[in-house]
């Protein structure tokens, strides 16, 4: 028997959501999971393939099984993983969170799913440390997490028609502990105050599908402006995609890729952002992606 998962690739945060909010996007990690032979193989292309074939123990695919088979306490002899992933990784498109769903939705389903989908959210918030790329890797859509007492609750919502996803994705990476290290401890009332307001109006927003206003709405002073010494170019971008038409622009994740909503005509400001990077000496590549609706798909072979 041969599993296989399909998770999408996610961008979180979008602008003032922090550690909150999430959409799934259609680029996709794709693995087949079977029991064969003895101990564990993996079989790794696509994105990451030159540095991502790296020992067995530091896959975060494998590593995520191994949580299934400890929490169950059924130890498989031989697991095969064949992996093949769409999603940059280190480019703030949620690489890791796909790797974590993927192994363990993988491996729950190899063992006849005998851990629920709250289980398996709650083990995958935990290895991941925060819900905003898990949580719509594994409903699709965008959504609204929070951890509360161990327990991770969310909102599904669905996205207004016509909504259109760009991101440019830079020809360097950024480590996300790197990028977590820069945060302060503690911020201003006034910023999260500000933060609170524009979260809370681009949500009302996606409701509605009223979408103007949301280049203001996505504004953002508590990761943002930390994390934007990493990303040379990073305003010239987000300020150049507004003036070209998109309806906001915000760091992914936490970056270096800069994701613009639009409706509409978007090759304008696809142009706008590879010039924003382009000043500063850096390549960009700008691919225009659907929004992923069904979150991880799971087929038996």
């Amino acid at each position: 028997m041969v599993i296989r998962v399909r998770v999408p690739a996610t961008s979180a945060n979008l602008g003032p959501g922090f550690d909150a909010v999430g959409v799934a996007l259609g680029l996709f990690l794709e693995v087949d999971m079977s029991l064969e032979g003895s101990g564990y193989q993996v079989s790794f292309s696509g994105e990451g393939a030159d540095y991502l074939r790296v020992a067995i123990g530091d896959n975060l695919v494998y590593r995520a099984a191994r949580k299934v088979f400890d929490e169950t306490g059924r130890h498989p002899e031989g697991v095969y993983l064949k992996i093949r992933n769409a999603i940059p990784v280190g480019k703030g498109l949620g690489s890791s969170a796909a790797a974590t769903v993927a192994g363990l939705w993988g491996a729950n389903a190899l063992l006849g799913c005998p851990l629920t989908e709250d289980e398996l959210l709650r083990m995958a918030v935990k290895m991941e440390g925060h819900p905003e790329n898990v949580v719509p890797a594994v409903v699709g859509g965008l959504a609204v997490a929070m951890v509360d007492q161990g327990t991770v609750l969310y909102r599904r919502l669905d996205l207004p028609v016509g909504l259109r996803f760009l991101l440019a994705v830079p020809d360097f990476g950024v480590a996300t502990e790197h990028a977590r290290r820069a945060l302060p401890a503690m911020v201003e009332m006034g910023d999260a105050v500000y933060n609170l307001q524009r979260a809370c109006f681009f949500l009302a927003s996606m409701l509605t599908g009223q979408l103007d206003h949301l280049d203001r709405a996505m504004r953002d002073r508590l990761h943002q402006p930390y994390r934007k010494m990493f990303v040379a170019g990073f305003d010239d971008v987000v300020e150049g995609a507004v003036r070209a038409g998109a309806l906001g622009a915000a760091m992914s994740g936490s970056g270096p890729a800069v994701l613009a909503l639009a409706r509409g005509e978007t090759e304008g400001i696809a142009r706008a952002m590879r010039e924003g990077f382009e000043r500063y000496g850096v390549r960009s590549a700008v691919c225009e992606l659907e929004p992923c609706v069904h979150g991880v798909v799971i087929e038996e072979e």
